[in-house]
């Protein structure tokens, strides 16, 4: 897992899965675990995640946790914003002016690919 997490704000979040949640992650997001309707388990955003702390995250019945996303190469980045927007203009049928929907073809252009 890399050092170099994105934090702070307008930092890229992703739900995760206890179960993909690797040692290093950073919270985004306080987790609460809850048993009996009681918080029996609080980790504070911005926690690194150690082995167990995620054992606790299971053995406590929490489903999903936000954490930063981690930087991508900026070659990755490029790769995955090509294929957004081909995959958009496919779906708006090339440029989006059949139907008005050119503004929202290049809004969602712009906001890129999920980074997660």
């Amino acid at each position: 897992m890399d050092d170099d997490w994105v934090e702070g704000p307008g930092a890229p979040i992703c739900w995760r899965t206890v179960v993909e949640l690797q040692a290093g992650m950073v919270l985004a997001r306080p987790a609460v675990g809850t048993q009996g309707g009681r918080a029996t388990l609080l980790i504070g955003a911005g926690a690194v995640l150690g082995e167990s702390t995620i054992a606790q995250l299971i053995a406590r019945g929490v489903d999903c946790v936000a954490v930063f996303a981690a930087p991508l190469e900026d070659s990755v980045q490029a790769e995955r914003q090509a294929a957004h927007e081909a995959r958009l203009r496919e779906i708006f049928g090339g440029d989006g002016s059949h139907g008005g929907c050119a503004g929202l073809l290049a809004a969602m252009c712009k906001l890129g690919p999920c980074r997660c």
